[in-house]
């Protein structure tokens, strides 16, 4: 039996409620699923973040982005172009989630995807909404988000190779 998948989390710190709450229906007592997060397992003193964070997102079998109307403007969005250049490079790992928070949000993501490269294959990815419709006001998981959550879990766990998986429920 192979270890957890490790579950690279890009979010800002804006959306850590959102991030807490998904994290707890996501991460469950199996092991199937071990969270790697910056925010949380903090870069060692005197390293670059950067190189830190990019050594993660290679490592990662998943990247699962919180993108909220901020996103784009910070960190984040640099860390989901390090998951989409190690994707480029890896033939599909890591996979890619996105969980879009808001209208301007999900606006960007469709541009982001639709912007990438042909190799990468993001156009496919459906992405995950959790805000209230034509909003930039994210939502806390409702029963159907704690169901989604549960089936990506699930899927997440049971896909037997991260190349083998472009797209995302």
């Amino acid at each position: 039996m192979s270890g957890p998948k490790t579950v690279f989390l890009s979010y800002v710190a804006d959306t850590r409620a959102f991030v807490d709450a998904f994290c707890e229906q996501l991460f469950d007592v199996s092991g199937r699923l071990r969270r790697v997060d910056w925010l949380i397992d903090n870069v060692t003193p005197g390293k670059d973040i950067n190189a830190d964070i990019a050594e993660r997102i290679a490592a990662a079998d998943v990247v699962i982005s919180f993108i909220c109307e901020k996103y784009c403007r910070r960190m984040g969005a640099d860390e989901l172009r390090m998951a989409v250049r190690q994707r480029s490079q890896s033939t599909g790992r890591p996979i890619i989630v996105p969980i879009t928070l808001g209208i301007d949000g999900r606006d960007w993501w469709r541009a982001f995807k639709n912007d990438a490269p042909e190799e990468t294959a993001l156009r496919n990815i459906a992405d995950k909404p959790f805000f209230r419709p034509g909003t930039n006001s994210w939502v806390l998981p409702d029963v159907d988000g704690i169901h989604a959550i549960h089936d990506l879990r699930d899927w997440l766990s049971q896909a037997e190779s991260p190349a083998a998986q472009n797209t995302a429920r």
